[in-house]
């Protein structure tokens, strides 16, 4: 069977409390609520969800390009360009304390598995996601073209990925029309 991506609304504040509170209890409470509403509002991605996680974090942050450090540093020649352009510019601080948020559609696709005794058992991760950040990814959903997608995520993954996520990135606009925050797991 394997990891599976599991996904639902979460309508009230009460709902978001259960959740942070006890996520596993509430993603069965969820799953049976959700599924007598529509079961259209039990999302799922199988496995592609760790394939289009690479997509949504994939080359979504231009590096700077010369332009940018002119603007920055002043014009070719001066010191500061020169000072800006090496590496070792800053001392101050170790990469491992930079954090740069990623792309919004990568929200709510963050995470995995805890993995134990050598890959044998693993526990589920929960993802807990207020309303203001659905509706960040379901506008960066809406930008998403299929094509593209499929392009990008290679020829055996990618019609794989592109039928998982259309499904998917309409509930969660339909979750963004309602209000709703959004809860997932991974197991």
């Amino acid at each position: 069977m394997g990891i599976r991506y599991y996904g639902w609304p979460l309508r009230t504040q009460a709902d978001f409390e259960r959740a942070v509170d006890d996520p596993c209890a509430t993603s069965y409470a969820l799953d049976r609520r959700e599924a007598a509403i529509d079961d259209e509002n039990c999302v799922g991605l199988d496995k592609g969800f760790r394939v289009l996680l690479d997509y949504f974090l994939r080359d979504w942050m231009p590096g700077p390009s010369a332009d940018s450090l002119l603007e920055v540093a002043g014009p070719p020649g001066s010191s500061a360009l020169a000072t800006m352009a090496t590496p070792d510019r800053c001392h101050c601080i170790d990469e491992r304390q930079i954090n740069v948020l990623p792309r919004a559609g990568a929200l709510l696709l963050l995470g995995d598995v805890l993995y134990s005794d050598g890959y044998a058992s693993w526990k589920p991760y929960y993802g807990i996601v207020p309303a203001e950040y659905v509706r960040l990814a379901a506008d960066d959903y809406a930008r998403v073209d299929l094509a593209e997608l499929e392009k990008a995520c290679g020829e055996a993954d990618g019609l794989y990925c592109s039928g998982l996520f259309e499904p998917f990135r309409e509930a969660i606009q339909r979750f963004t029309n309602e209000g709703a925050g959004f809860f997932y797991s991974i197991r």
